[in-house]
Formats: structure tokens, C-alpha cells, sequence
């Protein structure tokens, strides 16, 4: 795997869907998306739970809930669970254009042997 697209969120589910919509909408695939949960009070897990039933998503969605100690212990976190060469971080209430991910394989392997 080559991306990890790292989402740290706390108490911001409400923008989570739109991170996850313009996931989707990414031509390229070879990425996998982590969720931090930073020790949010609302129910993020609901959330997870649905984008799993929904099974539309054609790349691996990880949910990790840790408790609060603020978004660098998230990342810290995230950093930890990824598997891919790369870490993008993507907060909540980030989008990315379609072919923002593709750009960075792109690049990626035009500069990897430097």
C-alpha cells in the first residue's frame, strides 16, 4: 500500500462523511483511510459502523478511539497503525480534489530513487 490518509478527529463527526465522499470520488485506490478518535464524547463508532455496512468503498477504513489527549497523540497514533509508504493527514473537515491522490503516486515515484 502506498498512502495512508490519516484523519484525527474529535468530536467532528458531523464533517467526517464529506472526508469520506471525496475519498471515494479519488481515482486512485491504493490507499487506506485511518480514523483517530481522540477521545470524542459524541458517537464517531456509529459512523464507522455504517461505513462499514455499506461496503461501496473500494479501500480499507480503519477506526482506532484512544482517549483524549489532543490531536498530536492522534497523529501519533495514526502514524503507529498506518501501512503505507506514505502519510497524508486529512483532517475532518479537509476535502481533497479528485485527482489529488493519483498526483502524489505520480510524484512519488518520479523522485523515489533520489
Amino acid at each position: 500500500m502506498l498512502l495512508t490518509i490519516l484523519t484525527p478527529t474529535f468530536n467532528r463527526s458531523k464533517f467526517l462523511l464529506c472526508a469520506y465522499k471525496c475519498l471515494c470520488e479519488q481515482g486512485y485506490k491504493d490507499f487506506e483511510w485511518l480514523i483517530i478518535d481522540d477521545g470524542s464524547t459524541e458517537n464517531i463508532d456509529s459512523f464507522f459502523e455504517e461505513l462499514q455496512k455499506k461496503k461501496r468503498n473500494s479501500f480499507p477504513i480503519y477506526y482506532y478511539r484512544k482517549e483524549n489527549g489532543g490531536k498530536h497523540t492522534a497523529i501519533n497514533r495514526g502514524v503507529r497503525e498506518a501501512s503505507g509508504e506514505l502519510i497524508l493527514i486529512l483532517d475532518s473537515d479537509d476535502t481533497l480534489p479528485e485527482d489529488s491522490l493519483a498526483t502524489i503516486a505520480q510524484y512519488y515515484e518520479q523522485c523515489k530513487g533520489y
